[in-house]
C-alpha cells in the first residue's frame, strides 16, 4: 500500500513485460499501471487521515502561535508499572477506531418495508417536480406513452409479444389454511398410552387396507393376459371380424338396399294446399290459440287461490338453497385445507411414522427415530401450496445398453493354456541361460584356438 510520503511499490520495480501490441487486447495487457495505481493508493490514504492537502484552505494547514511557553514544573520520571499502565495496547487502538473517519449515521424514524410501487411513485413524483414550469408546451420524447401497435387490426395480433409464463402458485397465488406444524397423534409418542397407540395402528392399517383396495381395482381394469394358445386364437378372432359381412351377404338386405336407392332416385314432387285446407289449418291454430289462452287464466286463478301454498313453497326453496350456500362453504373450507395441484403430479399424503409394540422400549436411549425433519418440513410447504409437488426422477437410457462378449472371454481355457506354455518356455529360457552363466568361467581358461572353434560351431548350428 502507497503511503503518504509517496513510497514506490514493489511491482514499479519490476522490469516492464514487453509483448506484441499490433491487437488492442495486447496493448491493454502489457500497458504499464503501476503510476496509476500508486496514485490511486496514495489518494485513498489521504481520505482515510483527513482528505486530500490540496484541497484544505491554509487556515486548515496552517495555524498562528500567539501564545507565550510557560515552563513547566519539572515533573517526577513515571516508574516501570506506571508506564505499563499508560501503555495502550494494539487491540485497543484498533476498536478506538480513526477519529478522520466519520460514524455512519442511523436511519432516523422507523424503517418501512421494500415497496416497489411506493418507490416508483416517489420517484415519478420527483421527476414531476423537477420538469420547468414554463407556459408553452414541450414535447418529452423520453416520456413515451406505450401505443396499441396493431391499431385495433385483430388480423396483427398475433404481433405482439406475449407475457412470460408465470408459475401458477406465483400468478394466483391461493395460501392454504392448513397449520405450519401438525401436531402428531398421541400415539406417535415415545412413550404412548395403550389405547392411543392401538388407534394409531388401526388408522395405518385402515390406509394400508385402502390402498390395497385400490390397487384391486386398478389390477382387475388392467387387461389380463392369458397363456400364448388364447392370445393367438384371440389375435385370429380379432382378423376374421368383419369378413363374414363382405362374404355373406342376405336377399333382404340387397332388396332393401335397392328400394332405398329408387326412393332417393325419384324426384320428390311439391305438395299442393286447397284453399279448403289452408282455412282448416288457419281454425285450427286459432282454436289452438284460444286454448292456451283459457289454460294460462285458469292457472292464474289456481295460484291466487293457492298463495299460502306457494309462499310456503317459497320459504322451502329459500332454506333448502341456504342448505346448499352453507354445503358450498364447508366444501370450500374444506379444499383449502387440501393442497392445490400446482404441477402435473397430484400430492399425496406421506405415511403415518410409527413403531409397533415390539419396537417400542423403555429408554430414550436405545429409542430409534422415524421419518426426517426435513421431510417433514418439504411436505408442509408442498400442502400449503408453497411449493409444488414432485417425484424423484429416474434415470432414463435413450439407447438400451449393449452386452458383448469378447472372443478372450469366449476362448477362456485356450487363452489359459496358452498362457501355461508361455510360462513353461519363459522358465526353460531362464534355466538355459543358468547353464550358460556356469560354463562361462570354464571357456575362459581354454586357448584361443579352441574358442576359434567353438565359435564356428556355433554359427554352423
Amino acid at each position: 500500500m502507497a503511503t503518504a510520503t509517496g513510497a514506490i511499490s514493489a511491482h514499479k520495480m519490476k522490469r516492464m513485460k514487453r509483448g506484441s501490441r499490433n491487437k488492442k487486447q495486447n496493448m491493454r495487457k502489457h500497458i504499464d499501471m503501476a503510476g496509476v495505481e500508486d496514485l490511486i493508493d496514495e489518494q485513498r490514504f489521504q481520505e482515510r487521515t483527513g482528505g486530500s492537502v490540496k484541497t484544505k484552505s491554509d487556515k486548515a494547514l496552517f495555524s498562528m502561535d500567539t501564545g507565550v511557553d510557560v515552563p513547566s514544573k519539572p515533573t517526577k520520571p513515571l516508574s516501570r508499572k506506571a508506564k505499563a499502565r499508560a501503555k495502550v495496547l494494539k487491540a485497543d487502538q484498533v476498536v478506538a477506531g480513526n477519529q478522520h473517519i466519520k460514524p455512519v449515521a442511523k436511519a432516523s424514524g422507523k424503517t418501512r418495508e421494500f415497496s416497489l410501487d411506493r418507490v416508483l411513485k416517489e420517484k415519478r413524483a420527483d421527476r414531476v417536480a423537477a420538469k420547468p414550469k414554463t407556459a408553452t408546451a414541450v414535447d418529452d420524447v423520453w416520456d413515451h406513452v406505450e401505443e396499441d401497435p396493431t391499431n385495433g387490426d385483430p388480423y396483427l395480433a398475433h404481433l405482439v409479444p406475449g407475457k412470460p409464463d408465470v408459475p401458477d402458485s406465483i400468478a394466483n397465488p391461493m395460501p392454504s389454511s392448513a397449520p405450519t406444524v401438525e401436531l402428531q397423534q398421541a400415539g406417535q409418542s415415545y412413550n404412548p398410552l395403550y389405547e392411543d397407540h392401538q388407534a394409531l395402528l388401526a388408522a395405518a392399517v385402515e390406509t394400508e387396507l385402502q390402498e390395497e383396495e385400490r390397487n384391486k381395482r386398478w389390477r382387475a381394469a388392467a387387461p389380463k393376459v392369458g397363456s400364448k394358445e388364447q392370445e393367438r386364437i384371440a389375435m385370429l378372432r380379432e382378423l376374421r371380424r368383419g369378413v363374414d359381412e363382405f362374404v355373406r351377404v342376405d336377399l333382404e338386405d340387397v332388396m332393401a338396399s335397392e328400394d332405398e336407392e329408387e326412393a332417393e332416385a325419384a324426384p320428390l314432387q311439391p305438395v299442393v294446399r286447397t284453399r279448403a285446407q289452408k282455412l282448416a289449418e288457419e281454425k285450427h291454430k286459432a282454436l289452438n290459440d284460444q286454448k292456451a289462452v283459457a289454460k294460462q287464466r285458469k292457472r292464474q286463478a289456481t295460484d291466487l287461490d293457492r298463495i299460502e301454498a306457494i309462499s310456503n313453497e317459497m320459504t322451502k326453496l329459500a332454506r333448502r338453497q341456504a342448505r346448499k350456500v352453507a354445503v358450498k362453504r364447508a366444501q370450500k373450507a374444506e379444499r383449502a385445507l387440501n393442497p392445490r395441484q400446482l404441477s402435473k403430479y397430484n400430492h399425496s399424503e406421506s405415511k403415518l411414522d410409527l413403531k409397533t409394540t415390539d419396537e417400542l422400549v423403555g429408554s430414550l436411549r436405545q429409542l430409534q427415530p422415524e421419518g426426517s425433519l426435513v421431510k417433514d418440513r418439504l411436505r408442509s410447504f408442498q400442502r400449503r401450496n408453497i411449493l409444488e409437488y414432485r417425484i424423484h426422477a429416474s434415470q432414463r437410457r435413450r439407447y438400451p445398453v449393449k452386452w458383448i462378449t469378447n472372443r478372450a472371454h469366449k476362448n477362456f481355457d485356450l487363452n489359459l493354456r496358452i498362457k501355461h506354455e508361455a510360462a513353461a518356455k519363459a522358465a526353460k529360457r531362464a534355466e538355459k541361460q543358468a547353464k550358460h552363466a556356469a560354463l562361462a568361467p570354464a571357456a575362459k581358461t581354454t586357448t584361443g584356438k579352441t574358442k576359434t572353434k567353438r565359435r564356428k560351431v556355433k554359427r554352423k548350428e
